[in-house]
C-alpha cells in the first residue's frame, strides 16, 4: 500500500529536517492525537547494535542547542522541548524531544498531527560522560 502522508524534507545548515504527517488509525488514535515528537539522528551511518546499546547515552543537551540554532526560522515552537527516553516507544528504544501541540506551516504545507526527524551532521551520537553498557555475548 502506498504511503500517502504529507511529507517535507528540507536541508538545514548542519543536516536536514523531515516533517511527516501522522497516519490515523481508528483502532488506536492515541498516538495520532499525542504531542509531536522530534527524533534526532547524529550520523548517516546507522548501527543497530550500537544504537540499542547507547540509547540511554544520547547527548540531548548538545542536540537541543543545535536544533534551536538550525530550526529557528521554521515556525516550530522550540522553547519547551523536554527529552523523553520513552517518547516513541515504551521500552525506551525511540527517545525523542516532545514538542508542544501546535500547527506548523512549512513550504506552504500545513501540518497539524506530525512528527519531525532531524539529521545533524557532525554532532556527537553518544554522550561520553555517561557510563556505557556492554552487550552480553
Amino acid at each position: 500500500m502506498k504511503d500517502t502522508r504529507k511529507r517535507i524534507e528540507t536541508p538545514i545548515a548542519d543536516g536536514k529536517i523531515t516533517v511527516m504527517e501522522r497516519q490515523y488509525d481508528w483502532r488506536d488514535n492515541r498516538g495520532y492525537h499525542s504531542k509531536p515528537r522530534m527524533y534526532v539522528h547524529a550520523s548517516n551511518e546507522f548501527d543497530c547494535v550500537e544504537d540499542l546499546m547507547n540509547r540511554r547515552r544520547r547527548p540531548f543537551k548538545v542536540w537541543r542547542k543545535a536544533i534551536r540554532e538550525n530550526l529557528a526560522g521554521f515556525g516550530i515552537d522550540l522553547e519547551a522541548m523536554p527529552w523523553s527516553q520513552t517518547a516513541g516507544c515504551g521500552c525506551g528504544c525511540s527517545p525523542a524531544f516532545v514538542l508542544n501541540h501546535q500547527t506548523i506551516e512549512i513550504a506552504g504545507e500545513v501540518f497539524r498531527h506530525f512528527d519531525v526527524w532531524v539529521t545533524l551532521e557532525g554532532a556527537p551520537s553518544v554522550d561520553e560522560t555517561k557510563e556505557a553498557r556492554f552487550a552480553l555475548v
